[in-house]
């Protein structure tokens, strides 16, 4: 699969209709929403650690596009191209 392609299907698990994008809001609008939060804490709580989890798949989601569009940092911190990544992780 070419990176172009594969940052397509990420980009796509990212802001589909049932994607992490939309799971994020459905979870955190329940957080804000919550009813009876000192009284049903535990249920509360629940639902605000899942809202910190999708943000979190968001941003990881989000770094995979942009590095198969743009190829990863240098390592020296410098931005930029950062070459080709489709051997990466064979890379030593």
């Amino acid at each position: 699969m070419q990176t172009s392609n594969a940052a397509a299907a990420l980009q796509e698990l990212l802001g589909r209709k049932c994607g992490e994008m939309s799971t994020l809001g459905n979870y955190m609008f329940q957080s804000f929403n919550f009813r009876s939060k000192e009284k049903l804490k535990p249920f509360h709580s629940l639902v605000a650690s899942i809202t910190a989890e999708e943000l979190g798949h968001v941003e990881l989601v989000s770094e995979g596009v942009a590095m198969l569009n743009n190829g990863p940092d240098k390592k020296d911190g410098d931005l930029g191209d950062g070459g080709g990544i489709s051997d990466a992780p064979w890379k030593a």
